[in-house]
């Protein structure tokens, strides 16, 4: 089992399994199982309530890889995951080696955000965001993370950095399976975006409302 501080069991209980609820018990999970993939990432794993439900969902899997860029998750996720491929790196493009960040709370009880994406993409990160300055996340590509390799499926759940990663990098596109979290756009900009940068796959599922879309798309 994974493991949660106690402190965190009713926030985590209420934003993971309601708010996100395709970590948790509908079509999107669905999808995923029906897929069985053999190898799947955790693009911001925090620390590994993604992963530990792919442990109970498929059976085929082999290979489980979490990239999370905060140190005390991961510290939590080396714990919850020794034998799994870890990268503690934010995976971002065109911000040097490391980026700045903001966020709505510390480690598992909120999310860090690259500090300036609102003003890259015009997004506004609901009623609080908080400075950081003396926390930094390591910067790569998704192609330097995963060594040019495609997996059978990814979650991104990166804060807004979702719209920075489908649009740049080329791997990504290469992924059969989708399970992406959007941030604060509307469905109709959400479901453009992808039109322009992933007209390859369709969307298969869409669970939430503003300002969150949990979409899922399949090549």
């Amino acid at each position: 089992m994974i493991q949660i501080s106690s402190a965190d069991i009713e926030h985590i209980a209420v934003r993971d399994y309601c708010y996100e609820e395709w970590r948790g018990r509908t079509s999107a999970l669905d999808i995923l199982k029906a897929a069985d993939p053999q190898w799947v990432v955790d693009l911001g794993a925090n620390v590994g309530i993604w992963g530990d439900l792919c442990r109970d969902l498929l059976p085929s899997l082999k290979r489980y890889t979490a990239i999370e860029p905060d140190a005390e998750n991961f510290t939590i996720l080396s714990s919850n995951f020794p034998t799994a491929d870890l990268i503690d790196a934010a995976i971002f493009y065109g911000a040097g080696d490391t980026v700045n960040v903001q966020g709505c709370g510390d480690g598992n009880r909120g999310g860090y955000m690259v500090k300036g994406i609102a003003v890259e993409d015009g997004v506004t990160y609901g009623p609080v965001v908080s400075d950081y300055p003396g926390k930094q996340f390591r910067c790569m590509t998704l192609e330097a993370a995963l060594q040019d390799q495609v997996p059978d499926a990814i979650k991104l759940d990166c804060e807004a950095s979702e719209y920075n990663i489908i649009q740049h990098s080329p791997l990504l596109k290469k992924i059969p399976l989708l399970l992406v979290e959007f941030h604060n756009h509307t469905i109709e900009y959400v479901e453009s975006f992808i039109s322009q940068h992933l007209p390859d796959h369709t969307i298969l599922d869409v669970v939430g409302s503003y300002p969150w879309f949990n979409v899922t798309l399949r090549s």
